[in-house]
């Protein structure tokens, strides 16, 4: 049987850093991803996230569990050896969070979110942003998982 050869999560999440994100976790972001640093021995991966402005997500779930500040939203994001990565499409493995980076994915979604009011209900912007995932065909096959999950 001949062995299929598949990138390395590492150079997977080369494509994450530094990139534009949609961030998906009970509400909706757009975000900057960096600083992510695998530790093969704990089989981990983390990154930064930084919220890049986005006039029709403020007053976001994340905003609402955060105290005000005109300062962008930043934290920390990690995942373990059940993490799913693939050239457009990070996620956390065990629900919680996911990342998108597809260019046109971004576009079409930023295209769609401008047209949301501010004053809308988060919960139902959260759930127009997974029917817009779902719909764009957002989700990838997990393709890595090397130095995370052991595999080879």
């Amino acid at each position: 049987m001949t062995e299929i050869e598949h990138p390395s999560a590492e150079a997977l999440l080369r494509g994450f850093e530094g990139a534009e994100a949609i961030y998906l976790e009970l509400g909706i972001l757009i975000v900057c991803v960096t600083d992510i640093e695998i530790d093969e021995s704990a089989r981990r991966v983390t990154a930064k996230l930084t919220e890049l402005r986005t006039p029709s997500l403020k007053n976001s779930l994340f905003h609402k569990r955060r105290p005000k500040t005109s300062a962008p939203l930043q934290w920390s994001i990690g995942a373990g050896y059940l993490t799913a990565i693939s050239p457009h499409t990070w996620k956390m493995g065990y629900g919680r969070w996911s990342l998108y980076i597809r260019a046109d994915l971004l576009m079409s979604f930023k295209s769609m979110a401008a047209t949301w009011v501010t004053a809308d209900d988060p919960y139902k912007r959260y759930h127009q942003a997974i029917q817009f995932l779902d719909r764009f065909g957002a989700h990838e096959k997990r393709i890595a998982c090397s130095a995370i999950d052991g595999e080879n």
